[in-house]
């Protein structure tokens, strides 16, 4: 769905930013979004060194540059290894699978939907409980359509190989690309989604299944929602950025099933 990068940042000067991207503006997110698979890097916001990765949104330069200062430098080690006593009561309202999940920006509560989406949920689990997104970033906040993209570079700016087949596409289950909704990235191929996933902070409705169009557009799996950290999510959507890349590392310290 979104395509990556890799990154430099401050402390080694120049740290490579490699990602992927995929499409799009609302209006022509159902073209856009059908990805095109991009080769990109960021140097300090520049386009610079070729990483090959997949994902939904624009190329370099697909978003607009901030003026706003660096966000500091988060910690390495997060501040606590466990879910919050507010995020373990949201999981034990949900009725529904829960994963939490702790971010340099805050907590988010996932809620998964096995019951309409069994695959990208079963999928995401199997990545969650292998730790597979411990210290991983955020890759992409995009401010065109705003969301953000994670699940493919380690907090050393180096791309993740993901582990388990590509699965199925489950856009048809209904579940809308609203706010705070919890989706799978993918490249062009509908039915190559892996590790990577995404957060709507706004109804991204470009980005859902439409049968009314010709040909269909095909759009992209959402599997969850946040229960809990909708703030988080903003202000992770907020963060300085060049382009689509956080100028600053957004780290997800560890994701955990919590229900």
């Amino acid at each position: 769905m979104v395509r990556q990068p890799s990154w430099h940042t401050a402390g080694a000067r120049r740290v490579a930013r490699e990602r992927r991207h995929g499409a799009a503006g609302q209006g022509r997110a159902a073209d856009r979004l059908r990805g095109q698979t991009m080769k990109l890097v960021f140097k300090r916001g520049a386009c610079s060194m070729a990483v090959a990765s997949a994902l939904i949104l624009g190329g370099c330069g697909g978003g607009s540059t901030s003026t706003t200062p660096n966000d500091p430098n988060p910690p390495a080690t997060p501040p606590t290894t466990t879910c919050s006593t507010a995020g373990l009561a949201a999981a034990a309202a949900s009725t529904q699978k829960v994963v939490c999940m702790l971010t340099s920006k805050g907590e988010l509560v996932l809620e998964l939907r096995p019951d309409v989406a069994p695959l990208s949920s079963a999928n995401f689990l199997k990545y969650v409980n292998d730790g597979y997104y411990n210290n991983t970033l955020v890759h992409r906040v995009d401010k065109a359509t705003p969301l953000f993209q994670a699940g493919r570079f380690s907090t050393q700016f180096l791309p993740k190989t993901p582990t388990y087949p590509a699965i199925n596409s489950e856009a048809a289950n209904g579940l809308k690309n609203v706010r705070g909704s919890l989706g799978m990235a993918r490249t062009s191929d509908i039915n190559s989604a892996q590790a990577e996933f995404y957060v709507n902070s706004v109804d991204n409705t470009g980005f859902d299944r439409n049968t009314t169009t010709t040909p269909i557009t095909e759009g992209y799996t959402i599997f969850g929602k946040v229960i809990l950290g909708m703030d988080v999510v903003d202000n992770i959507v907020a963060a300085p950025a060049d382009g689509i890349v956080p100028k600053s590392p957004i780290i997800i310290y560890w994701a955990q099933q919590v229900k």
